[in-house]
Formats: structure tokens, C-alpha cells, sequence
């Protein structure tokens, strides 16, 4: 091969592969932001150690798919659907109803639909204790040429942006743990009044961290009665501290009255004390009257004497 013909196939190749990158990437296209909606739990799970998107075993998940038809002319979709590593090859995909191929949706170029997609997790012994990852595709043709062929694009869970997070499937106890354990970290703990209120919710903390331990050991049974132990006892914390808050609240209800009843006597005393000084002031002038109309008398008898 001389060095002409080397630059030629390398240009054949060159051109080749541009081409391909062109078609792959004109056509359909899925936006990355895809929704879960109805789950159970979404957020970093102790027990896979991973971001996960979590449904309860043979509930009914949802998937929302935006599909944007950027293939430069009118499209027909047929298919919109998810598959995940437990499908066998003849179980197909989880497909949405609202197009198929008898009854395809119509997009026009640029135009943007959103697809749900219905599902019924498996159960436990199917899909539980592991993390699943899952493929987005679209089936469609081209809307304008009747001879065209069926084209596909999809997309991988790792490259989704938004709820991209692994599939997981939980057990009912799964369930109720990890609900638990929500609740409690929505709780905020108050100023304690009390100390067995304090006593309380330290007991309480202890046994949810308890819960936390089996969780990520997968024991969800057990996790499940710690955080019911801990839910009892945050309850029995607040009732106390509600108890210890009347009992404190009638108290300085109680001093209050105290206070006001001795300023009453006061006020009492005070107002007999002026009361009795009114009524010595009165005797006084009345003794002083008497004695300046005896001493008068007195002056009257003096003559008669001589």
C-alpha cells in the first residue's frame, strides 16, 4: 500500500466514522431530567451506601420521561419504556401506555412530550438487598417516509441528571424503618424544663442510633422495633415535659395570686392604718376641745368665788 492510499482510507474512515456520530446523534432524544414520582424513599440509603430512588415490593411505581424530537422532521413514537438487570431478555421492557405501535404518538420537530411510565416493582425475593440500574428508551419512526426504518435511542441511568439515583425495592419492613427514622429526624428536641425529660431523649437517641446500626446491617426487623422504641420514648419525653410545663405554669400562676393577695393586705393595713390615725386626730381634737371648754368653765367659776 503506497502513502496515497493510506491517506485515502484514512479520510474513508474519517468520514465514515462522522457520519455515524451524525446519525447517532440526530433523531429522538430523551431530556435528562426524568422524575420519579410515588416513591417511598428517595436519598442516600445506609444500607446500599448509595443515592437510591426506593419503592415498597409489588407496589406500583412511576416513571415520568420527557421525550424532545429533535430528528429535523415529523416523528411517530411507539414506544417509551424502562428496563432494569432483573428482566430477562423475552420479558421485554416496562413500556407506557400512553403510545404503541398501533397506536404511536405524532411529534412535530422540536416539539416535547412527556411519558409516563406504570410498573409493579417485584417482589423481595426478585429485586431486594442489592441496587439496580435501569435503561431509558425511545422506539420511533420517521413520520414522513413510510419506508423508514424503526429507529431507537436510550439512555443509562448514570447518565441522567435529577432523580438519577439507584432502583431499590423494600421490604414492609424496610418500609416502616426507614418512615421512622424520618420522623425522628424531623423532630427538634425543646429546652428541657425537666431532667426526666432530658433523661428521656437521651434514651431515645440511643436507641435510634440503635436502629441505625441493624438498618445498615440489614436487620430491618430489628431496626424496626429500635425506632419504635425511640418514637415511645420521644412521646413519653414531650408528655412529661408538657405535665412539668402545667405543673411549673400553675405554680407561677399560683406565686402570682400569692403576691397579689399581700399586696391586698397590705393595702388593707395601710388603708387602717390611716383610718386609725383619722380616728386619733378626731379623739385628739375632741380632747383638746373638752379640755379648752373646761378651762373656760373653769375661768367663769372664779369670780363667783371672790
Amino acid at each position: 500500500m503506497n502513502k496515497a492510499e493510506a491517506v485515502f482510507i484514512s479520510l474513508l474512515l474519517t468520514g465514515l466514522t462522522v457520519s455515524i456520530i451524525t446519525g447517532s446523534v440526530q433523531g429522538a432524544s430523551i431530556e435528562p431530567m426524568t422524575r420519579w414520582t410515588n416513591y417511598t424513599f428517595m436519598g442516600y440509603d445506609s444500607f446500599y451506601d448509595k443515592d437510591v430512588v426506593a419503592y415498597e415490593a409489588e407496589s406500583t411505581a412511576m416513571l415520568a420521561v420527557n421525550v424532545k424530537n429533535d430528528f429535523g422532521s415529523r416523528i411517530n413514537v411507539s414506544v417509551v419504556g424502562i428496563s432494569f438487570d432483573w428482566l430477562k431478555p423475552d420479558d421485554g421492557w416496562y413500556n407506557s401506555t400512553q403510545t404503541s405501535n398501533e397506536n404511536p404518538t405524532t411529534l412535530e420537530d422540536g416539539d416535547t412530550v412527556y411519558f409516563t411510565v406504570n410498573f409493579t416493582t417485584p417482589s423481595v425475593d426478585v429485586a431486594h438487598t442489592v441496587p439496580h440500574d435501569y435503561t431509558i428508551y425511545v422506539e420511533f419512526v420517521n413520520a414522513t417516509d413510510s419506508s423508514a426504518d424503526v429507529k431507537r435511542w436510550q439512555t443509562r441511568r448514570a447518565d441522567l441528571y435529577g432523580d438519577s439515583g439507584y432502583f431499590v425495592v423494600f421490604s414492609v419492613d424496610q418500609v416502616k424503618s426507614r418512615q421512622m427514622d424520618q420522623m425522628i429526624t424531623g423532630i427538634t428536641a425543646p429546652v428541657w424544663n425537666s431532667t426526666s425529660g432530658v433523661l428521656l431523649w437521651r434514651r431515645a437517641m440511643n436507641e435510634s442510633n440503635t436502629a441505625d446500626y441493624y438498618y445498615a446491617l440489614g436487620d430491618f426487623i430489628e431496626a424496626r422495633v429500635h425506632y419504635g422504641k425511640a418514637l415511645r420514648l420521644i412521646d413519653e419525653a414531650f408528655t412529661h415535659e408538657e405535665s412539668k410545663g402545667e405543673a411549673l405554669e400553675e405554680a407561677q400562676t399560683n406565686a402570682v395570686d400569692a403576691e397579689a393577695k399581700v399586696a391586698e393586705a397590705w393595702a388593707n393595713f395601710a388603708n387602717g392604718l390611716s383610718n386609725m390615725w383619722t380616728l386619733i386626730g378626731v379623739a385628739l381634737v375632741i380632747f383638746a376641745l373638752g379640755y379648752i371648754i373646761r378651762g373656760l368653765t373653769a375661768l367663769r367659776r372664779t369670780p363667783a368665788l371672790q
